[in-house]
């Protein structure tokens, strides 16, 4: 799988507290294209990044400390600027009560760990091509001022039902 010419530049980060996970998605998402990938360690760093710079998708982690990935998706959705933005959130969890609470926070698509390298594929090409997102900054109150990020660039899933 490989993805189309002009998705290759497309913006996305990610958010992962696990060093491993986010060489797994860097990995992953190189491999099928993708030149620009952004990892970060939290949610928090996250936001942080994203009031600095605009990212045409979030591939983010439910358990993180500071900021979980549930308050991360909240955050994005209550700005006016990123209501749209792919949101694919990971975790290890199956729960439907999880499943459905995300789903209610207007999260775009689902992954649960263990996932093999074209589940995610898939799920990346389908959510940035079908989106309408024009990428903007974050808006929040404060300003970033000691961000940090690490910049690499150099079974199942559940997908919610579309309204």
């Amino acid at each position: 799988m490989h993805i189309n010419e002009k998705f290759k530049n497309k913006q996305i980060i990610v958010m992962d507290d696990q060093g491993s996970m986010r060489g797994v998605f860097q990995a992953f998402l190189k491999d099928l294209g993708f030149t620009s990938v952004h990892c970060v360690v939290d949610g928090s760093e996250g936001l942080k990044y994203m009031e600095a710079h605009s990212v045409d998708m979030v591939i983010c982690d439910w358990n993180m400390p500071k900021m979980n990935g549930l308050e991360v998706l909240q955050a994005i959705r209550n700005c006016e600027d990123t209501k749209t933005l792919p949101f694919l959130m990971v975790t290890s969890s199956s729960e439907l009560a999880r499943v459905k609470e995300a789903a209610s926070h207007g999260v775009s698509d689902y992954l649960i760990k263990p996932f093999q390298s074209l589940q995610l594929g898939q799920k990346v090409i389908q959510l940035i091509s079908e989106s309408t997102h024009k990428p903007q900054t974050l808006k929040q109150d404060s300003a970033p001022e000691d961000l940090t990020y690490i910049d690499l660039s150099d079974e199942d899933s559940y997908v919610p039902d579309k309204q």
